[in-house]
């Protein structure tokens, strides 16, 4: 088991630190913020073993040139809690493994934490025989130009809870890809800034919370709103101000 706690890492793969060799590959493992990864050497061989019991809490990550968090491969049981993530090239958080493997091990859990204004989404999860992740109790605001949180491969559980997904253009807030299928219950209490398709699942687009919920049964609680309404936005001040329709929307048993 290993704990990360109240670090701040910044401004990694800049300057001196950027890469000896080579062109940038956040894949590979170069000017990420943090990175957890088991089961393959760097050549991509195949090895024996995996992590587990990762818990990065009240950590700061700043403008990587890569990823903030990229968990690699058999990863085992990782919790990032009250955490911030912003300002990276590449994803907030990514989670994915070579096309050779096929991890078993690996639960994400995200939660109370803050991911905003990474080039690539916020959450990229690409495991198909993994036990899955929680996202429980984050703001994610202005990931990516297309998609906020992705899945494109996915097994176990999947539960997106209590969350406040905000962007000042039009974009995706949640995107799984066809075939994945996720426990209508599990997506529930979230809220959304309005824009245009905001919802991708089951091959179909969804423009409004009510469309989603009324095609899947997702977001039972949840509501879309023209604007979140954080205290300032243009200074990352991400509190709700008074009167936010998000205000009373979380629910404290989840």
């Amino acid at each position: 088991n290993t704990t990360i706690e109240n670090l701040t890492i910044s401004d990694v793969g800049t300057g001196w630190s950027k890469i000896r060799y080579g062109e940038f590959d956040e894949n590979k493992g170069t000017a990420n913020g943090i990175i957890i990864e088991s089961g393959a050497d760097p050549t991509g061989a195949t090895s024996s073993g995996n992590v587990s019991g990762t818990i990065i809490r009240d950590t700061k990550i700043n403008g990587s040139k890569g990823t903030g968090i990229l968990l690699k491969g058999e990863v085992g049981d990782v919790t990032i809690q009250r955490s911030l993530i912003n300002g990276s090239s590449g994803y907030g958080i990514f989670v994915f493994a070579n096309p050779s493997e096929v991890p078993t091990t690996p639960k994400i859990n995200l939660y109370s934490s803050l991911v905003y204004d990474n080039s690539k989404a916020g959450f990229s999860y690409s495991l198909g025989s993994a036990l899955g992740f929680e996202l429980i109790h984050n703001t994610f605001s202005n990931n990516g130009s297309v998609i906020q949180l992705e899945v494109y491969l996915h097994n176990g559980s999947g539960v997106v809870k209590n969350n406040i997904f905000q962007s000042s253009s039009a974009m995706t807030q949640l995107y799984f890809a066809p075939g994945i299928s996720i426990g209508a219950t599990n997506i529930n209490n979230n809220c959304y800034e309005n824009g245009t398709n905001m919802f991708g699942y089951d091959s179909s687009a969804y423009s409004l919370v009510s469309s989603f919920k009324s095609a899947h049964g997702f977001e039972a609680n949840g509501i879309g709103t023209g604007s979140i309404n954080f205290t300032d936005l243009n200074a990352k001040k991400f509190s709700l101000a008074t009167g936010s329709a998000c205000l009373t929307l979380g629910n404290n048993a989840t």
